[in-house]
This record gives structure tokens, C-alpha cells and sequence, in this order.
């Protein structure tokens, strides 16, 4: 077991990817080219392949040859309660590549959608929600930044005393950031 848990963990990492022959290398590299790599397995027959282990024959032994493979959860025999009472419980966890924002309004708008559906007295309640803090940290980053932009007009104004070597600055911030995203949504 503790051999087949480290093959899927070993096989199953999310690694970042790159580029070959990108910066630092030497200035006769002509040729980049972008690795590309799959996220996490996510199918029983990708799981299946996964190598357990090479046999020096060159044979080599698969996750698929000694096990039943499905997806779901790892126990079973889970319970759930909210305000002191027994519920089901539903965990949504986010793919490395995911948008918190978009897929908390997805998960809430579907279960509006299902709550039609359900029995007379059932109800559904979202008790932990990180999407919140993410809109909040979103909302205060961008707070700061306005401050960060006024304060280096007032710094500069104070410092400089003409209002037109003042608006240099305080327009380039601004200019700055919105390339740096810009150049990051791309």
C-alpha cells in the first residue's frame, strides 16, 4: 500500500511548466519552446497507468494490473452536522487553475437552481465560503493601490512643488500596473 501511495503522488504532482531555451541562455539560442504539461489526473484510466513499478525484464507493473480503480472519496463512513444537527455536506475544492469568485457564483447559482428540487423542509446553507476573503482581499488590494497612488501625488508635490513633475509620477503608477496586469492576463 505505502508503494502505491507513493507512485500516485509521485505520478499525480501539479508541476508549473516553462519554457526551454527561454532567458537565461547563451544569445545563440535561437528556437524557445513552451512546455506544456496536463494538471492532475482526473479519469480511472489515467490513474490505471500510473507505474508501480519496472520489472528488470523491461515488463513494468501498472496501478490497473493490481487494483480495482474508481474515483471517489477516500472514507466512506464520514457524517456531517451543522448548528448541532446531522446534515449532508458537500466540499467544493478548487482546481490549481480555477477562479474562487466564478466558481463560488456557479456553486451558488446551481444550488438555487437545485433547491426547487428539493423535499418540503430541506434547505441548503453555505457555512464556509473562501471565496468571501478573496473578494475582500481583492476589494482592500485595489483600496491600497488608490491610497499608494495618492500618497506618491502628495509626496511628490511636496517634495517637487510643481504640480506638472507631480503628475508625471503619479500617472506613470497607475500606467505601470495596468500593463503588469495586462501582460499577466495574456
Amino acid at each position: 500500500p505505502a508503494d502505491v501511495a507513493t507512485a500516485i503522488r509521485n505520478q499525480n504532482a501539479q508541476v508549473a511548466s516553462g519554457t526551454l531555451g527561454d532567458l537565461p541562455s547563451p544569445d545563440s539560442q535561437q528556437i524557445s519552446a513552451p512546455v506544456l504539461v496536463t494538471g492532475q489526473l482526473t479519469t480511472p484510466e489515467e490513474f490505471g497507468n500510473i507505474v508501480l513499478r519496472a520489472n528488470p525484464d523491461g515488463s513494468t507493473v501498472r496501478l490497473h494490473d493490481v487494483a480495482r480503480i474508481e474515483i471517489g472519496g477516500q472514507a466512506y463512513a464520514t457524517s456531517a452536522r451543522l448548528d448541532g444537527k446531522p446534515t449532508s455536506a458537500i466540499s467544493v475544492q478548487l482546481s490549481p487553475t480555477a477562479n474562487a469568485l466564478e466558481t463560488a457564483k456557479a456553486v451558488r447559482a446551481k444550488m438555487e437552481e437545485l433547491s426547487k428540487y428539493f423535499p418540503a423542509g430541506v434547505k441548503f446553507d453555505i457555512p464556509y465560503d473562501t471565496s468571501l476573503f478573496v473578494q475582500t482581499s481583492i476589494e482592500e488590494v485595489v483600496k491600497t493601490l488608490l491610497e499608494a497612488v495618492v500618497l506618491v501625488f502628495l509626496v511628490m508635490f511636496l517634495f517637487l512643488q510643481n504640480i506638472r513633475y507631480t503628475l508625471i509620477p503619479t500617472i506613470v503608477v497607475p500606467v505601470a500596473l495596468m500593463g503588469t496586469f495586462a501582460s499577466m492576463a495574456a
